[in-house]
């Protein structure tokens, strides 16, 4: 299969800078009525090339992400961290979690593009957040494609170190400059002020979404 610049894309974002793409999110890379079709096929023919590993997962519906709940940058006021974490906790709906299909870099992808030597296993607690990292991912991309391209995921990040919070993502600026980009779950007040104090002591700005 020839690919395109599409694919590349595509193959690039899951190698390091998502853990996985769902479907309905894949779909975004085309403009067209019939997007999630032509996503389905066309990721067909890379899992059928060993370049995507398609999963079936479980997870909580996706939240509507238009913008950050926090955009710090040093030197500015801490935020209200039982404020933030109430926020983020009520925009949760009361509904089962539900099947749904994932594609994530192979080995091969992985290899050829600089991604983990490994493929991060599917954890049950992490589906639903990582879905969001992504979801945060596909929003910039249509919104700011140059803060989306300079976007490195957690897992080519590697660790931070001890008692440091590992963010979501990096985003890397040509200037050297970088904002951390979390996704906030159901995080409590403990948890929203310590990602914080972290990036406060690095004097890193960072998203909270």
């Amino acid at each position: 299969m020839k690919r395109t610049e599409r694919d590349r894309d595509i193959l690039v974002t899951l190698a390091t800078r998502l853990r996985f793409l769902a479907l309905c999110q894949a779909a975004s890379w085309w403009q067209s009525p019939s997007a999630a079709q032509s996503a389905r096929r066309r990721l067909a023919q890379l899992e059928a090339e060993g370049m995507v590993v398609l999963s079936r997962v479980h997870a909580e519906p996706l939240l509507e992400l238009r913008a950050p709940i926090v955009a710090w940058v040093p030197g500015h006021p801490a935020p209200d961290f039982r404020a933030v974490s109430n926020t983020l906790n009520s925009r949760w709906p009361a509904v089962a979690p539900a099947a749904l299909t994932v594609y994530r870099a192979s080995r091969t992808t992985n290899n050829r593009f600089g991604g983990p030597g490994r493929l991060a296993p599917l954890s049950a607690d992490q589906i639903t957040h990582d879905l969001h990292v992504s979801e945060v991912y596909v929003q910039l991309r249509r919104t700011d494609p140059a803060t989306a391209s300079a976007w490195i995921g957690e897992d080519v990040l590697g660790k931070a170190g001890y008692r440091m919070k590992d963010p979501d993502a990096i985003v890397r600026r040509p200037d050297g400059s970088e904002i951390a980009i979390e996704f906030g779950g159901r995080y409590d007040k403990q948890r929203v002020e310590e990602f914080h104090q972290d990036c406060e002591r690095r004097s890193r700005p960072y998203e909270l979404w």
